[in-house]
């Protein structure tokens, strides 16, 4: 399996799921279930699904053995073990994170609070950097905001009216101070279910943001974090925020290569913007983004914003270091932990926006 990376392909029902799913025609009374396929197709299929643990991420479930004190997870008897690149990548994004150290044991504080939040622990990460860079209420609108589907709805026969709307919500620094955008004007509507018709945004996924923001809101404080807002009408709010997502989801960093493509600093994965980006074509030379999806058109880097690369060694300088005075790129490949080197960028720094 491709690690770090979700993937939305349509793939044929395993034997076993189209068996279980005749069984819903027989389940009140005698019934019959009408397979849209041949026979020999239906020969062709796999036995079994592929078991959800060894194809899905695996932060969130190490996190919890580490609580429950499993120290050896690598030799954890599963009842159907997930393969070990898995596992690795997931224990390497905790240590990367400081949920864990070096031994493998969970941290006190941040590895103990990650555990607690019900979120990845990147987007944790960042919830619990906003107590110390004072900015915990924009913060937490964001999580919530990357915690539901999207929020744009474009009709088939009004495309453009919602493209206009769209792009009037649109914060230049990127998506995710894009999203903070829209769920405030949504607030300051008074959650009316009329501006999200006339503004094309999806009323039940902001209503769901808002009470996912209530959650997240109580997990911060019982962890003792002072919750604060920011100034968000100063370009030194903007700053701050970015840097409060870069401090959560620093692995997540790509730089435009010269044929046009983003390519990861860690990993050297070439990634394009999705369309629906605020940033798509904007040309930007470094990113930061919340996920890769794999779909028909390739990778996709989705919720993107653009960053200063020097913003690195504020706020992971344990993950990051300047090769030269003008280059960054992953400790890990340069050699300083016992990950074999993958890859490397380097590019000139300069003002982004």
């Amino acid at each position: 399996p491709v690690t770090s990376i979700q993937q939305l392909h349509v793939t044929p029902v395993s034997k076993s799921q189209a068996r279980q799913r005749s069984g819903r025609a027989g389940r009140v009374k005698s019934g019959v279930c009408y397979r849209l396929y041949t026979e020999k197709a239906f020969k062709g299929l796999p036995s079994r699904t592929i078991p959800e643990i060894q194809r899905t991420r695996l932060d969130i479930p190490m996190l919890q053995l580490k609580v429950l004190g499993i120290s050896d997870v690598l030799n954890f008897p599963f009842i159907s073990g997930p393969p070990p690149p898995l596992v690795e990548d997931a224990l390497e994004l905790l240590f990367a994170c400081q949920a864990l150290d070096r031994h493998g044991r969970l941290t006190s504080p941040i590895g103990e609070a990650l555990a607690e939040f019900p979120v990845d622990p990147k987007l944790g990460r960042m919830l619990l950097a906003s107590g110390d860079l004072e900015c915990s209420e924009q913060a937490l609108s964001i999580a919530a905001m990357l915690s539901v589907q999207s929020v744009f709805h474009i009709p088939r026969f009004h495309r453009s009216d919602a493209f206009k709307a769209h792009k009037a919500l649109q914060m230049r620094e990127g998506d995710h101070l894009t999203l903070l955008n829209v769920y405030n004007a949504f607030l300051d509507s008074g959650k009316d279910p009329e501006w999200c018709r006339e503004n094309h945004v999806k009323y039940a996924a902001l209503r769901r943001a808002n009470e996912i923001r209530k959650h997240l809101r109580r997990a911060l404080k019982r962890r003792g974090v002072e919750i604060k807002e920011l100034d968000e009408n100063t370009d030194e709010a903007a700053v701050t925020l970015i840097k409060c997502v870069l401090t959560g989801y620093f692995p997540n960093v790509a730089q435009l290569s010269p044929g046009g493509k983003y390519v990861t600093v860690r990993g050297g994965q070439q990634l394009t913007p999705a369309r629906g980006s605020v940033l798509y074509g904007s040309g930007h030379r470094w990113v930061v983004f919340h996920e890769v999806v794999e779909t028909t058109a390739g990778r996709q880097m989705r919720e993107i914003t653009a960053i200063q690369p020097s913003w690195l060694q504020d706020v992971a300088s344990h993950y990051y270091k300047y090769t030269g005075a003008d280059a960054v790129r992953s400790r890990a490949e340069s050699g300083e932990d016992n990950k074999k080197q993958e890859g490397k960028q380097g590019t000139k720094f300069r003002k982004l926006f």
